[in-house]
């Protein structure tokens, strides 16, 4: 699915550390390593994907414009799609 044209995917790594609040002997812990992602397909992305020389350091973004973007809005096919 993430080898399409109109696909992006992004990813992210983190790790943890899960341990216990007590000293004991038989459990000392577990550490994670952890991926995760998400591929994301749209109709705004051109012909042949995106490329690292569309990028424009001049355009600022701020978190509104993330928020309040299309598709971002809690609507009423956000309610259909989410478990309540």
């Amino acid at each position: 699915m993430g080898q399409g044209d109109a696909s992006v995917t992004a990813y992210d790594n983190f790790e943890t550390m899960e341990s216990v609040k007590e000293q004991r002997i038989d459990h000392q812990g577990t550490f994670h390593s952890v991926t995760t992602g998400q591929v994301i397909q749209g109709i705004e992305i051109p012909p042949g994907g995106l490329r690292q020389d569309m990028l424009d350091p001049q355009v600022t973004i701020c978190a509104s414009d993330v928020l309040l973007a299309p598709g971002n809005q809690d609507d009423d096919i956000q309610h259909q799609v989410s478990i309540v």
